[in-house]
């Protein structure tokens, strides 16, 4: 369905595509292409190269190992990279429209990460950037640990600690949780729950789920926490809920009141109380009102959905990296008592 007569076509009740039936994997992927091939084979001949953003006609951005060129935009038309988008993320099941004006996902297996905004919301514009995954070429001897904060980490993950991995954006959060998973947990049943698909689910007992989205007529809808739920019905040993961004931080708090191990996520923040607090604002719901520091009586607000976070372990990330690599700046339980005295 086109942009440009979507708002026309909601009149006689026109449905977005409905992602109710998920085309095998690579097949739009791996059909030719030739805007995606032309992105594809910059990387191919730059192997530095980590990210290009298209900022509709007005240009595109290389950011290769910290150095940035732009470039002209490979579109002409505006309205041509927005019939090339809405294409792109069909033929992947997804749906972008004016209603749904951003979305996102993996190509290429797990090799790249896309996301695209359309206008209004990008303004002066269409937006797509494609970002390189190296998460199989990136292990835990990557990532500077000044502190010798890894066995600390490894620790928490394995008594069945709730995680949350912070950081600002591009420190690598993702990859370091990949990481982290991979190193401990290879060989346990791990659900990957996530709004957006990103984390690659690397073996045979690893299960990915995605939430879905309503379709123009509202209908068809799957939430994450509904997700967690029928999960639980498989009885996973871990469950990672992805990035925090919204509705997240809600089932990443419901995932570590089930009673299984420690679930795990990545969120955006600059310090381990921030992540915390961001975390409990996004839920809309108290700090933990069950935690020993805090004088909680049964059915306060807040209290059955933050059993166990008193254990809760904050792996902070930098972008300040030692030789070029990413660095573990610190990693350890949140000071409750610094949290609680800001309330």
């Amino acid at each position: 369905m086109r942009f440009i007569n979507v708002l026309s076509s909601l009149v006689g009740g026109a449905k977005a595509p409905p992602s109710f039936l998920m085309p095998p994997g690579d097949e739009f992927q791996n059909s030719f292409d030739p805007v995606l091939q032309n992105l594809l084979d910059r990387f191919e001949s730059d192997l530095a190269l980590d990210e290009i953003l298209i900022n509709g006609t007005r240009g595109m951005v290389l950011h290769s190992r910290g150095t940035v060129e732009a470039v002209p935009s490979i579109f002409e038309d505006d309205l041509r990279m927005i019939e090339w988008l809405q294409d792109f993320a069909h033929g992947m099941g997804l749906r972008l429209d004016p209603l749904q004006p951003f979305v996102g996902g993996m190509v290429r297996g797990n090799a790249f990460r896309w996301h695209c905004i359309l206008p209004p919301i990008a303004t002066a514009g269409p937006l797509f950037s494609l970002r390189r995954h190296r998460f199989r070429k990136i292990t835990l001897s990557d990532f500077s640990d000044p502190a010798g904060s890894i066995p600390a980490i490894a620790g928490a993950l394995q008594r069945g600690s709730p995680l949350l991995v912070a950081g600002p954006t591009a420190c690598g959060k993702t990859t370091f949780l990949h990481a982290l998973l991979a190193e401990y947990c290879a060989h346990e049943r791990v659900f990957i729950i996530e709004s957006v698909q990103e984390i690659p689910a690397s073996g045979p007992n690893w299960v990915r789920l995605v939430q879905r989205e309503a379709n123009i007529e509202g209908e068809g809808e799957v939430k994450l926490c509904r997700v967690i739920s029928e999960s639980l019905r498989m009885c996973p040993q871990r469950v990672v809920i992805g990035e925090i961004r919204g509705d997240e931080a809600v089932a990443y708090l419901s995932a570590q009141s089930t009673g299984h191990r420690g679930a795990l996520a990545t969120i955006h923040a600059g310090s381990v109380e921030g992540a915390v607090s961001r975390l409990f604002a996004l839920a809309g719901t108290p700090l933990p009102a069950g935690h020993s520091t805090l004088p909680s009586s049964p059915g306060s607000p807040g209290s059955p959905i933050s059993i166990g976070m008193e254990e809760l372990m904050v792996v902070r990330l930098s972008q300040s990296a030692a030789a070029g690599r990413p660095q573990i700046a610190e990693a350890r339980t949140p000071d409750w008592d610094l949290l609680l005295a800001k309330k």
